[in-house]
């Protein structure tokens, strides 16, 4: 290997996994995720923020749902229990800067997802003593629509982290929009926590 983390090595950006940086210690590398776990009891058993037709992300920032799909599980049609996200989304939302091919890709592997809204209702919040002992880093993906940036800081004040880095050039699918920034990140990230 012998290259500096500042340089990632070209045939490790594909297949890269948590043992690459985390063999001894952990550190969590949270790149925008759906929802981050939140520390406010009444917000996480609403989850009224996944029953609206359209993703509020505060401050007027409304994701369209295009041809995204809900679901109820229950039988009287109260919870959007599971979620399908649509072709038109996902190209237009999710992996708007990805390659045509990932973005095939990835519409030929839609599946039907669950919310887990029945698990998050029954699960005691986030502490410190729970949740924070591993450190934390937050990767903010700057051209994310799907979660735009001031969201993804509002997540972080609501879970803090011990640092927040910044990818520019990145989707919602930073590992395919931006593998280079990525594992140069990760690398990073590994280097100063290990």
């Amino acid at each position: 290997m012998g290259r500096a983390p500042t340089q990632p090595d070209p045939d490790q950006i594909r297949g890269i996994g948590t043992s690459t940086c985390c063999s001894t210690h952990a550190t969590a590398i949270i790149l925008p995720p759906p929802q981050a776990p939140t520390t406010c009891a009444e917000e996480r058993n609403t989850a009224s923020h996944l029953k609206s037709p359209q993703l509020n992300h505060g401050e007027g920032n409304w994701v369209s749902p295009l041809d995204n799909e809900m679901k109820p599980q229950d039988a009287d049609g109260r919870l959007p229990a599971s979620f399908m996200f649509g072709p038109q989304f996902i190209q237009q939302k999710l992996y708007q800067l990805c390659s045509s091919e990932d973005i095939t890709l990835a519409k030929s592997l839609i599946r039907v997802g669950s919310l887990f809204l029945e698990d998050l209702q029954a699960r005691q919040p986030f502490t410190e003593e729970r949740y924070g002992s591993v450190r934390k880093v937050y990767v903010v993906c700057k051209q994310d629509v799907t979660i735009p940036e001031a969201y993804q800081m509002l997540m972080v004040a609501k879970n803090p982290v011990d640092e927040v880095r910044e990818i520019d050039g990145a989707d919602h699918m930073a590992m395919l929009s931006a593998p280079e920034q990525v594992v140069k990140c990760i690398l990073d990230i590994a280097e100063k926590y290990k």
